[in-house]
């Protein structure tokens, strides 16, 4: 590796601008990139479990930086000369996260999760790019991801280099992107009537699958977004399949035909099949099959950091409890290096707190509607972290130490988070998933109607409150804050 960090080029930029802009002009004229920028350093990380085990380790990949700028650079022109990705695809997409996502799966219904190996035949990606890309973009990407070598890093010492036949470069800026091309292909193979050949169609556009869903209609999706019925939604390389017993084979053997046809492989063990536990007792449901292998089941499912019950809800107690178990951990930890009234100063430890723990008890908020009984587990976390910082007994009061730090409560925390992704969603893509939801979502039996009937800063919003201006929005949630910090 060639030792540099981007640390050491910032304060060199102006210096290094004309050099580099000269070298990825060579790059792009000639599709060919120095070694070096090639050479992956694979350093894996212990998560849990035997030692020993190398399934245990995390592989995080560390790439030449010259190599990222370079990414950078390309990203924009990728991205414009890319296909058109699929609306069920939400992952590492400009405007769209992963809320979006779990609040699309809890509309939808979650059923299935499929998980795969990264066996990514890179071939794939460049011939879907090649009737978009122009020949120095192709040439250059093709240089970039073909013939990569990799090191293995541990205690210092590099393995010999080997050279993955496929897959794409962990750690790259355009990976995720390159990998959403290359699957691109599996919700419109889902969707479509025929089982032809997906090669043969990489280059045509969505419409040409007429998207005619392969079901009856006794079995199709509940829902029609967009022209298309829904039956599988992705983020990045999270696959979950949509559908109930009379059809959720069906498109397991769709998806498992879609794998033979891209050459790559599920994991069936990594595969999960969410049903009601009642029906393991009292009334066993016959296994589902991937590669002739049964799928394990579960009631629950942790679906990008949100949990879902067997019916495909998202369920709100779970929510809380690994929200308020992840900070009250990461709280502890942050106490015993200065985070206690002995240590940092209050003002650090507050910004401290505000920047690593307060985003573990929110995660998840915007989306779902809570009683207050629940709202009071948060705000006793809280208060937790408060008297870690500040010191206190395990019932003092922490009303002063919140008007001291300037920290709302979680309840208007929660209110806050609220409105800002209610208000948000009304300046999304066109073409996203959850753009296409909201006509849909008007309905009083949504979690949508519901998010903005229980939200407060909503209802004080300038009617109607959908084309409030950001302006607008600060204005009104600093009205809020205010009105409830002088009720202190």
């Amino acid at each position: 590796m060639d030792h540099l960090c981007a640390e050491m080029l910032g304060p060199i930029t102006e210096y290094l601008t004309n050099p580099l802009t000269d070298l990825f002009i060579l790059c792009w004229k000639w599709s060919k990139t120095p070694d070096s920028w090639r050479l992956a350093q694979v350093v894996p990380i212990y998560k849990k479990g035997d030692a020993n085990d190398p399934a245990n380790y995390r592989p995080i990949s560390l790439l030449s930086v010259l190599h990222k700028i370079l990414e950078i650079c390309l990203q924009d022109e990728l991205h414009s000369a890319s296909p058109d990705i699929d609306i069920s695809q939400g992952g590492f997409r400009t405007q769209r996260s992963a809320l979006d996502q779990a609040l699309c799966l809890h509309e939808l219904c979650l059923r299935h999760r499929l998980d795969h190996n990264n066996n990514i035949d890179r071939a794939i990606i460049w011939r879907a790019l090649e009737p978009t890309a122009s020949p120095p973009l192709l040439g250059l990407l093709q240089s970039l991801f073909d013939n990569v070598s990799i090191q293995v890093l541990l205690s210092g010492t590099t393995s010999r280099s080997f050279w993955p036949a496929t897959g794409v470069l962990q750690g790259s800026i355009l990976s995720p992107h390159l990998y959403s091309i290359y699957i691109n292909s599996l919700p419109q193979f889902l969707r479509s009537p025929s089982s032809s050949s997906i090669l043969s169609n990489l280059s045509d556009s969505d419409s040409d699958f007429q998207d005619i869903p392969i079901l009856s209609s006794r079995q199709r999706p509940h829902r029609l977004v967009c022209g298309k019925w829904i039956n599988a939604l992705l983020y990045a390389d999270d696959v979950v399949l949509i559908g109930d017993r009379s059809n959720i084979q069906q498109l397991l053997n769709r998806a498992e035909e879609h794998s033979y046809q891209l050459g790559y492989r599920w994991n069936p063990s990594k595969c999960i099949v969410l049903q009601q536990p009642t029906s393991q007792s009292t009334n066993p449901l016959p296994p589902l099959y991937l590669y002739n292998q049964p799928l394990p089941t579960a009631s629950t499912f942790v679906y990008l950091g949100i949990p879902f019950n067997a019916s495909g809800m998202i369920n709100n107690q779970q929510l809380l409890q690994r929200n308020i178990a992840s900070a009250l951990t990461g709280m502890r930890t942050l106490r015993t290096i200065g985070c206690n009234p002995h240590g940092f100063p209050r003002h650090l430890a507050v910004k401290i707190y505000k920047q690593f723990i307060r985003p573990r008890f929110e995660y998840g908020l915007a989306i779902v509607p809570f009683l207050k009984k629940e709202i009071q587990q948060l705000e006793k976390g809280q208060d937790q972290c408060l008297r870690y910082i500040f010191g206190g007994h395990a019932k003092s009061s922490t009303i002063v130490f919140r008007y001291m730090a300037n920290l709302p409560t979680m309840d208007e925390r929660i209110h806050t988070l609220g409105v800002k992704y209610l208000s948000r969603a009304f300046y999304l893509p066109e073409d996203a998933l959850l753009t296409e939801l909201r006509p849909i979502l008007r309905d009083n039996r949504h979690r949508w109607k519901q998010l903005q009937k229980y939200n407060e800063i909503w209802k004080l919003l300038p009617l109607p409150p959908e084309d409030a201006s950001p302006r607008d929005l600060k204005s009104t949630i600093h009205t809020y804050r205010t009105t409830n910090l002088h009720k202190l």
